[in-house]
């Protein structure tokens, strides 16, 4: 799930997004939707994680144990 996932998730399903960034940029922000723009980075730095980790174990098994060295 990515952030306007949990976003819309934790804020009620709602699909209209933008009135989340009016409210940060008003300064007059619930601290439900405090929680919830915390909650959407973290699903975000955790999925980059995850994905770093994925693309790791993909190059380990991908890679040549020993690389070819050519003559000139």
């Amino acid at each position: 799930m990515g952030a306007n996932g949990v976003l819309a998730a934790r804020l009620g399903g709602a699909s209209d997004l933008d009135s989340v960034t009016r409210a940060l940029d008003a300064g007059t922000v619930p601290e439900g939707t405090r929680r919830a723009v915390a909650d959407a980075v973290h699903a975000v730095y955790l999925g980059a994680a995850g994905a770093a980790a994925l693309a790791f174990l993909v190059l380990l098994v991908l890679a040549p144990r020993t690389f070819p060295v050519l003559k000139d």
